[in-house]
């Protein structure tokens, strides 16, 4: 409230008083500069009387909340007789207008940014929990005053406002200091969901193989929750060439056949384990198989032949005793 004071004093070192005999002398300067708090009429406008206490009673009179940092107030000389009036100051005669038709009144210009009310905002959030589960809250729209006066030892207190619309939450900042409410800001959430997606993390020429080198996996956040699990694309190749920062699409990728890890007539190790114990044998691959694959081999000690599984180390693990040979 310094500098409106500095204004208004300034305007009153210029002002020589009217010479009527009117009881209430008010001059109004043409701009004037409003910190944090209530407004009152002395804050805008140089008041004077021989009166003393009517002198004070008028600069008292309350002009309603301090401009936001983005706001214009404006007070012609027919408000603020209204305002008089309504306090008991209501003959023309009683009251004699000087300077400017009218006062614009604005913030002094300081703020204190939108971060303290986002975070009283998000501790709430993340307090009361008023969304889906795994949802994150993202600031949908930035109000339109984005900072309010100066204001120091301020508390923030959200409470739920009536919500704009499904998957958002809106919630209403009560900004106040020493018990007096200043303002109050309305910040709109929407939910939002992470999601895991491969990124090219340089360029990927066409039937390239993709490596944990070339590709990255990003955490983006999406308006709708993923229902699909997310699947690595390393290992497998390039369709068409994929620049740096490019999505990895399934439509992108060749699909790859996986290459068998054991062949037919191929000498394999037989492998049973148990609680405590593991038994190996040697024996001889009648098909090809890859990893998980169920293919026949024929023990070599016994002749038999058995299904077994084949192991990503080049195992093979028996699932029954014997099958025709």
């Amino acid at each position: 409230m310094k500098r409106a004071w500095i204004a208004i004093a300034v305007a009153a070192l210029v002002w020589t008083a009217p010479t009527s005999g009117a009881a209430l002398q008010i001059y109004l300067p043409r701009t004037a500069q409003a910190g944090a708090g209530a407004l009152k009429l002395g804050d805008v406008c140089v008041v004077r009387c021989q009166d003393e206490k009517l002198s004070a009673r008028a600069a008292a009179l309350p002009m309603g909340r301090s401009p936001s940092a983005r706001e214009k107030l404006t007070f012609d000389r027919q408000t603020l007789l209204a305002r008089l009036a309504s306090n008991g100051i209501a003959a023309d005669d009683q009251v004699e207008f000087s300077g400017a038709d009218a006062v614009v009144v604005e913030s002094d210009g300081a703020g204190i940014g939108i971060e303290p009310l986002l975070r009283a905002a998000r501790e709430f959030l993340a307090r009361n929990h008023p969304g889906p589960d795994g949802c994150v809250w993202q600031l949908a729209q930035e109000p339109a005053d984005l900072s309010l006066p100066n204001l120091k030892n301020a508390t923030y207190q959200p409470r739920l406002a009536k919500s704009p619309g499904p998957n958002m939450v809106r919630l209403a900042v009560a900004v106040s200091r020493d018990g007096e409410q200043l303002a109050v800001v309305e910040l709109t959430f929407k939910a939002q969901y992470p999601v895991r997606q491969a990124v090219a993390a340089m360029d990927i020429p066409a039937g390239c193989q993709l490596t944990n080198e070339n590709v990255r996996v990003d955490t983006v956040l999406r308006d709708q929750r993923s229902e699909d699990a997310f699947a690595s694309p390393v290992g497998q190749t390039a369709a068409q060439s994929l620049p740096a920062g490019t999505v990895i699409r399934v439509s992108m990728l060749k699909v790859s056949r996986p290459t068998p890890v054991v062949r037919k007539d191929q000498g394999v190790t037989m492998r049973v384990r148990g609680p405590g114990f593991t038994v190996s044998g040697i024996g001889k691959a009648m098909e090809d198989g890859k990893i998980g694959d169920l293919i026949k081999v024929r023990n070599v000690d016994s002749d038999r032949v058995v299904l077994a599984k084949v192991a990503p180390d080049g195992a093979v693990e028996p699932l029954v005793s014997e099958v025709r040979k």
